[in-house]
């Protein structure tokens, strides 16, 4: 009778993350990985099973890569830029979706949840004139008459993008909009990847953009998820009168 061949503890763990790694082609993230292990070999020890973990792109550059930080991916699910928005960009075609879809829907998120807004309006178009562009949405925050405490008007712009294709060009917009805004949000879909998502995370913490990833499938459930905050800015008083002149009566009335 064979005795059955019992693998070190060490093996086992490396075994269940390269099983885990297998069934992401989107990559998982370290503490995700940890914490499946943990759930799959139960008194595994937590600090032994992140070691291991975490050597593991270390000792095979060729198999595992680190697209974004914390973010493990099998080489061989690796896609290229250009194959990723493509595909992208062919699935928004075909289900006939277009930015406006969403503009109302985050108009209305920027009041409801963040509470960035007293009121928020959709835009888009060319109503601002000029190259600079027109903020998709734009709102205000405005201390109401029982306020205590009055601040100054405050206005928001947001820049909604769901060809993932364009993502730096929408993060060149919403820089913009901080000429006249003293908060700005990018908002850019949840299949945009990890690598794209963490990049434009980290430029909107240096830059303080507000990031909100949502559901670019279904505009009646979009599922906005704030990101990063936006900071306050301190806009320019020429451009900003220059700009609001042309929403005055829609935002002011």
């Amino acid at each position: 009778m064979s005795k059955e061949v019992i693998k070190p503890i060490k093996h086992r763990v490396m075994d269940e993350v390269w099983s885990i790694l297998e069934e992401a082609p989107d990559g998982r993230h370290f503490a995700n990985i940890v914490n499946e292990v943990l759930n799959r070999i139960p008194g595994a020890n937590p600090g032994s099973v992140s070691n291991w973990t975490y050597e593991l792109q270390i000792k095979n550059p060729e198999k595992v890569t680190k697209p974004a930080r914390g973010l493990y991916l099998l080489s061989k699910f690796q896609k290229t830029d250009d194959a990723q928005q493509k595909q992208e960009v062919t699935e928004t075609i075909a289900k006939g979706l277009k930015e406006e879809d969403f503009y109302g829907a985050f108009a209305e998120y920027l009041v409801n949840d963040l509470e960035e807004c007293t009121l928020a309006i959709p835009l888009g178009g060319n109503k601002f004139g000029g190259k600079w562009g027109t903020p998709d949405v734009i709102g205000k925050w405005q201390s109401a008459a029982w306020d205590i405490i009055k601040v100054p008007t405050e206005i928001v712009s947001a820049e909604v993008k769901i060809d993932t294709s364009q993502l730096i060009t929408a993060f060149g917009q919403a820089c913009a909009y901080k000429l006249f805004s003293h908060k700005v949000y990018l908002v850019i879909p949840r299949s945009a990847g990890p690598v794209d998502v963490a990049r434009l995370e980290a430029l909107c913490l240096t830059l303080g953009i507000g990031l909100v990833l949502f559901n670019k499938n279904d505009p009646n459930e979009p599922g906005f998820e704030i990101r990063v905050r936006a900071i306050h800015n301190q806009p320019d008083n020429f451009y900003l009168n220059e700009n609001i002149a042309h929403v005055q009566k829609k935002l002011f009335s």
